[in-house]
């Protein structure tokens, strides 16, 4: 796992180097059920750069992201850094200033999403591209239990007929 989130370190700095701007991090795995289906054991991170948000409204590429899946998210934009080696949920709450609905395309260079843990880390958490709402809401407003998300399955149907 060390040398997989190296790995993802070298690529960070080389996007840097190429003029990309880092503008957060995303966790991914984080449901059981996805972590079983994909046959890993734990949550991942990766980075997200200004060239992976696109509008709200915009057209995405198929071409843009391997192998694409579609996950509703939730995004918080934050207030404050976490520069803390050690954060309790107070701490990290508390530094968030807005959560607003996204949508995230993730994808893999791996054939299939035939995957191990160490696979999604050294690809950046299987980042692709990510889309954010235009109705962000202060934290402290929105009680996040008793929120969800719902994707449209006919939406999605349609969207696995498009030409590659």
């Amino acid at each position: 796992i060390d040398r997989a989130y190296a790995v993802q370190d070298v690529v960070t700095k080389a996007a840097i180097g190429q003029g990309r701007r880092l503008v957060g991090r995303k966790t991914g795995l984080t449901a059981k059920a996805v972590q079983a289906q994909l046959g890993v054991d734990q949550p991942d991170y990766g980075m997200l750069f200004d060239d992976m948000d696109m509008p709200l409204g915009s057209e995405i590429s198929v071409a843009a992201v391997m192998q694409p899946k579609v996950e509703a998210e939730i995004a918080f934009i934050m207030g404050d850094d976490l520069n803390a080696d050690t954060l309790t949920s107070a701490d990290i709450l508390a530094s968030v200033a807005y959560a607003v609905a996204a949508i995230e395309v993730v994808g893999s260079r791996v054939k299939g999403w035939d995957i191990g843990i160490h696979d999604t880390i050294a690809d950046n958490a299987s980042s692709g591209v990510f889309v954010l709402g235009d109705a962000p809401r202060r934290a402290r407003e929105v009680g996040l239990r008793q929120h969800e998300s719902v994707l449209d399955a006919a939406a999605l149907e349609e969207l696995e007929h498009l030409p590659d």
